[in-house]
């Protein structure tokens, strides 16, 4: 072996050695992913209609009128409130003008939130009762009334 031939070799090793060093001198770290789920409940479909239709004022039993409001809460949200609350309230419907109708409504309770994704929505039962004592002397005429709800969890 020559001379030349050991240079070269000695050479080739230093080089792979000192590749081999920098190959190792590596590091670490930790990266940290994270993300918060909101709590939050939203109403879910079509805004719904107690309609009690034609009423005949010589009866003598309540008329009721029912709907279902639906939603949905993020999973585990303890069950949300309800405005008006829950319960029977003292209601007014009007004709548009200086003509009113008394009515009761009455909201369920309401159920823990169980997520957004499919098949996870909560229903509220809605009733409202109008007795005889409130439209047996009513004025004819289409009566309305619009209730603004709202779910806070």
């Amino acid at each position: 072996m020559t001379n030349s031939s050991l240079i070269s070799r000695a050479i080739l090793a230093a080089t792979l050695s000192t590749i081999a060093g920098l190959a190792s001198a590596g590091d670490t770290q930790n990266l940290t992913v994270n993300a918060t789920v909101q709590q939050m409940c939203k109403f879910y479909g079509s805004a719904p209609t107690a309609a009690f239709g034609d009423i005949d004022p010589s009866g003598t039993s309540n008329v009721t009128a029912n709907a279902t409001v639906q939603y949905k809460c993020t999973n585990g949200t303890p069950a949300p409130a309800l405005a008006p609350t829950t319960g029977t309230l003292s209601r007014t419907m009007s004709d548009g003008g200086s003509n009113t109708l008394a009515y009761v409504l009455s909201l369920a309770a309401t159920s823990a939130g169980s997520g957004f994704g499919s098949g996870q929505e909560k229903s509220v039962a809605v009733t409202a009762t109008i007795t005889p004592t409130q439209f047996q002397n009513a004025v004819a005429a289409t009566y309305e009334e619009v209730v603004e709800l709202t779910i806070t969890p």
